[in-house]
């Protein structure tokens, strides 16, 4: 009895020797996966660094952003007190281009009644030498 106990203890070992050699194979093949993921974390963080200076860089660009919109907004709030300046200086030109035409006005309407009153003077000047020139020939004196 013993003889099979050995035997089935032999097979039991030679069994448990043919895990251990699998066991062998499958530590060799996770040494090689080891590997690869080694490789592959140092890749990461190579790319773990270029993201590092992707985002200095866009802080760089965020900071330029921030400074454009800053200077932006001082430049619309000057703007809109330019607008503002220029909307009030041209009510003013029109209140004083208003003005001028009520003076033009004034004197377009004085003109034509000007150029009526020497038309009308004119009219007496010709009757009046028609007149003078009848009274010399009535006075025999032309």
């Amino acid at each position: 009895m013993t003889d099979k106990i050995l035997k089935k203890l032999i097979e039991h070992d030679k069994r448990f020797d043919k895990i251990d050699k699998r066991f062998d194979e499958h530590d060799k093949r996770f040494d090689k996966y080891d590997k690869r993921f080694d490789e592959i974390d140092k890749r990461f963080e190579a790319v773990d660094k270029r993201f590092d200076e992707h985002d200095k860089r866009f802080d760089k660009h965020d900071k330029r952003f921030d400074y454009l919109i800053k200077k932006s907004m001082e430049h619309d709030e000057e703007f809109i007190k330019v607008r503002e300046e220029a909307k009030q200086y041209h009510n003013e030109v029109l209140g004083v281009l208003d003005g001028i035409m009520v003076i033009v006005q004034r004197l377009d309407q004085e003109r034509l009644f000007t150029f009526e009153m020497v038309k009308k003077m004119q009219k007496d000047i010709e009757n009046q030498q028609k007149d003078l020139v009848k009274i010399k020939q009535i006075l025999k004196i032309a």
